[in-house]
């Protein structure tokens, strides 16, 4: 009967709407284990880039605390905690949702945020991914978690900025607040610590490296080319002394039509969303130079790698 032929095909869209995946109904930092399990495996059949918004969504709200994560427990340097869903920085933040997209089961995906964390996967400070642009990108790339897509975004507008990243004058300049872990521990016991910690630089040569960016004045015209769920990287023009040229992460979200940007803000406190194109042009006005945005996008990794749990886009 073409009625209830109807009826049945309203059903169904009906239904496939209802089991459409959501975003968690509150943080996941404010979750049971138990209770993310559920979260995570409701997501599992949806596309990568589906599975990063919505994962990332399961963050919005979470406060901001800078360098959270760390070696865990014994650790030498760093005992902050491997993983840790209630306190986020920028590149935790991503380091996280990566994860947790790319295997969205809770041991799988922590097996892969320490191969996105770590250069052989072992958390060890030395090994620990800490520059963006000659360690977390080049490496994420060669391990199949990441892809550069500026250049597809930007086309012939792609513009490369030039740093020399010195690792032993990084090295050479921490300090005592750069260990983590040993609010108790004698002063002897902190200074041979940090003597070690600076020694791991000794011998490192200087490191030239390049990276693309999308400039800031092309974004408007041609944030419609932009994927929902891409990482973007602020890139800052060089000054003396800083390590870095990349300063700030976060992913990219269209809703409703419009490109938000989902960051771990230091200024708010939190991760929030953000109008990216007034965000990105107020930092452009800033005292150093914000000259554009790299563009990456989350991968599945290497599946000979990766768990039988990871989930493939």
């Amino acid at each position: 009967m073409p009625g209830m032929r109807m009826f049945t095909m309203l059903l169904l869209g009906f239904q496939g709407a209802v089991a459409a995946p959501l975003p968690p109904s509150k943080p996941y930092g404010a979750m049971s284990e138990a209770a993310m399990s559920r979260s995570l495996a409701a997501v599992r059949k949806a596309p990568l880039r589906r599975r990063v918004e919505i994962i990332s969504a399961g963050f919005l709200g979470t406060p901001y605390k800078l360098h959270p994560l760390g070696e865990g427990p014994g650790a030498r340097f760093d005992r902050a905690p491997l993983r840790d869903f209630g306190a986020v920085d920028c590149t935790t933040f991503v380091e996280q949702t990566m994860a947790l997209a790319i295997a969205p089961r809770l041991p799988a995906a922590l097996k892969i945020l320490r191969q996105i964390r770590y250069r052989n996967g072992k958390a060890h400070y030395a090994a620990r991914n800490h520059f963006p642009e000659a360690d977390w990108i080049p490496n994420n790339i060669r391990a199949g978690f990441l892809i550069d897509v500026t250049a597809t975004v930007a086309g012939a507008g792609t513009k490369t900025a030039p740093k020399l990243i010195s690792k032993r004058r990084w090295y050479a300049e921490k300090t005592e607040q750069d260990l983590h872990g040993f609010e108790k521990a004698p002063p002897a016991d902190l200074e041979a610590k940090l003597a070690a910690l600076k020694a791991l630089g000794r011998g490192l040569p200087d490191e030239a490296v390049r990276l693309s960016y999308l400039p800031t004045d092309r974004f408007a015209s041609l944030e419609s080319r932009i994927p929902s769920g891409t990482i973007a990287s602020l890139v800052r023009e060089d000054a003396p002394g800083a390590p870095t040229l990349i300063t700030h992460q976060g992913f990219l979200i269209r809703k409703d039509g419009r490109l938000y940007f989902r960051h771990a803000s230091e200024r708010l406190g939190r991760v929030v969303d953000e109008p990216a194109a007034a965000y990105f042009v107020r930092y452009a006005r800033s005292r150093r130079k914000l000259l554009g945005i790299n563009l990456l996008e989350v991968a599945g990794g290497p599946s000979l790698r990766l768990s039988s749990d990871t989930v493939h886009p």
